[in-house]
């Protein structure tokens, strides 16, 4: 592997290895129908670690990154983030135990659910993991919980923040921005409530940390950094009501938008770091406040890759095909559902890896479901493909996966790693990092068809 700069450690899956890592993955029996997975999820090791490591030079040794446990929950990932110095943040208590079983220290596992329980805060209140409230409800449950546990005599480690919405308003997709009023996320950040949060702070000194995130795909670095900002003077106007660092967590989120028009990634981790730079050096620089961040999509997306074999080609109406593969509206739930803001790019192959050429043949290229949706992409120009081609969908290693579909009983597609092996004939190296669903895990979810009294 050649010797990489500090800027190039955030980087994709190549696409040059995608044709010999398919094929590999077809001649060891692990792809294609014959073998049982007709498709399967591709992930780059090297890249994976590639650009964790980047993402821990971008930013100073008082960062500590979360990685979104939401976006890729696979033991695997948070295994690599956890070996990299990473902490995990988690969108459900049942994230949280798989973070802590993952070995992550407590403290650097953040609970962001915007739906906690009284049993939740407690539990976590327990155990030490970090709780950001989502507003000011559940601060008081928070203060409820703390203070029966305290005077029970139970040490609380547990560090606790509150969320703002910094009320920058909407970015380029609504479904996935959160600054605005109608938010369901956060405290907005009115008048009246940075009074309260002022309050709580002042009558509370145990609270440490101020948290924000504004959105994800779709919202520019500009707004991200000003969200920071927001976030920042807060916490300072609080450190100087307090007359000391009372504020010594500051929680930026994550929510750095990744491209998918082709394989360049764009904006970079560095870029970021810039941005935030430029509207307050001081984030970067104030080593005495720790700062959280919680990258998901930015770090999984582009490592990973799907491959599905075509199953089959059909007309559709005088012009145009249909090619019907293994993965859909399963698989690609805000793709197939919201097809204009989460498109991907797709290529196809022959099953020795041979890279099949574009054609002027127009193609839908749809899943397996029966849902007349089920089409991850819709009137496109494409390899002239047949049945037992393959269809690579790239830039999927970020909530794809962590959203499959129940529908129709669809086994999830085992999930195989791949990485540059110079001892191998190929040069590469291939894992399973999780098998495929079998027919009996899939049919366990629906319960025993005998109704168990109560």
């Amino acid at each position: 592997m050649p010797k990489l700069s500090v800027e190039e450690m955030h980087r994709g899956a190549a696409d040059s290895d995608v044709p010999k890592v398919l094929s590999k993955a077809i001649k060891a029996g692990i792809l294609g129908t014959a073998s049982g997975h007709p498709a399967a999820l591709f992930y780059d090791v090297d890249a994976y670690r590639s650009t964790l490591q980047g993402l821990n030079a971008a930013f100073g040794e008082h960062f500590v990154h979360c990685k979104a446990v939401k976006s890729n929950p696979l033991a695997w990932a948070l295994r690599e983030s956890l070996e990299q110095g990473l902490g995990l943040e988690c969108a459900s208590m049942n994230e949280v135990h798989h973070s802590l079983r993952a070995g992550a220290p407590a403290g650097h596992v953040i609970f962001d659910s915007p739906c906690k329980t009284r049993a939740d805060i407690v539990e976590c209140l327990k155990m030490g993991v970090h709780i950001n409230c989502d507003n000011l409800e559940e601060l008081e449950r928070v203060l409820e919980a703390r203070g029966a546990l305290v005077a029970a005599g139970t040490t609380i480690d547990a560090t606790v923040g509150v969320r703002i919405n910094p009320l920058l308003g909407l970015g380029g997709i609504e479904a996935l921005s959160v600054s605005n009023i109608e938010s369901k996320f956060a405290v907005a950040l009115t008048d009246q409530n940075r009074a309260k949060i002022l309050g709580y702070f002042k009558e509370h000194p145990w609270l440490c940390c101020i948290h924000v995130h504004v959105g994800s795909q779709g919202c520019p670095l500009s707004m991200l950094a000003e969200g920071v900002k927001i976030a920042a003077d807060l916490a300072d106007e609080i450190d100087a009501q307090a007359g000391y660092e009372q504020v010594h967590i500051l929680d930026i989120g994550g929510g750095l938008p990744v491209n998918f028009d082709d394989a360049t990634t764009t904006p970079t981790w560095f870029d970021y770091a810039a941005a935030i730079r430029e509207v307050d050096s001081t984030v970067l620089t104030k080593k005495s406040r720790k700062v959280f961040t919680e990258f998901g999509r930015a770090i999984d997306a582009k490592v990973g890759w799907l491959a599905s074999e075509i199953e089959y080609v059909k007309p559709a109406g005088p012009k145009k095909k249909v090619a019907i593969i293994h993965a859909g509206s399963d698989f690609f739930v805000r793709e197939c559902y919201a097809p204009d803001d989460f498109e991907k790019r797709l290529s196809a192959f022959k099953a020795d890896g041979t890279v099949l050429p574009p054609s002027s043949q127009v193609f839908d290229v749809a899943g397996p479901l029966c849902f007349g949706g089920d089409k991850v992409r819709r009137n496109i120009e494409f390899a002239n493909v047949t049945e037992g081609d393959f269809v690579v969908v790239h830039d999927t290693g970020a909530n794809c996966l962590s959203l499959f579909s129940r529908h129709c009983s669809r086994s999830a597609p085992p999930v195989i790693g791949y990485w540059r092996d110079d001892s191998s004939e190929d040069g590469y190296a291939l894992g399973i990092i999780k098998e495929g669903e079998t027919v009996d895990e899939v049919l366990r979810f629906w319960g025993t068809d005998k109704i168990q009294l109560v």
